[in-house]
């Protein structure tokens, strides 16, 4: 989670040992871009319903994209390697999580493979079209999908 002095957040705790909302969230890695504010005294299902309420903003969601190289484009792929790594690692509203490439059987990379995390669909193509293996029509075939992340976070 990235601190600014501009984003202030009040949370109340969730239980006696106090653990808060904002605990949980940061625990998680979870951005907090909202004042977020709780009463400490309100029912239990009451702050499970504000804390599904606040999840469901502050949620992002996860996409897979995979792009699989033409043939023999080895030699693009290295020349623009430099500038795809620095546009995947750059601050913006799309967020690389894990990514690398795709290898075949001859441990050839064959393509790339990325986790996004993002607010939509919308802002992944965005995102993709300006990316530098994209621009040079590296690609033969590309795929984005929405991915529900469970395990492993």
């Amino acid at each position: 989670m990235l601190a600014t002095p501009e984003k202030v957040i009040l949370l109340t705790p969730l239980n006696q040992n106090s653990k808060s909302i904002a605990y949980f969230f940061i625990r998680r890695g979870i951005r907090l871009s909202r004042y977020c504010v709780g009463h400490a005294r309100a029912p239990q299902w009451t702050r499970v319903h504000l804390y599904r309420q606040w999840r469901g903003m502050l949620d992002k969601q996860f996409f897979v994209f995979r792009g699989i190289d033409h043939a023999s484009v080895g030699r693009i792929r290295e020349k623009l390697l430099d500038s795809h790594r620095a546009y995947v690692r750059r601050e913006a509203d799309v967020k690389m999580l894990h990514g690398g490439p795709l290898y075949d059987a001859h441990e050839c990379s064959i393509g790339t493979c990325l986790i996004l995390e993002a607010n939509s669909e919308s802002e992944v193509r965005a995102w993709i079209s300006s990316e530098p293996f994209f621009n040079a029509g590296l690609f033969a075939i590309v795929s984005i999908e929405r991915w529900g992340w469970t395990y492993g976070r």
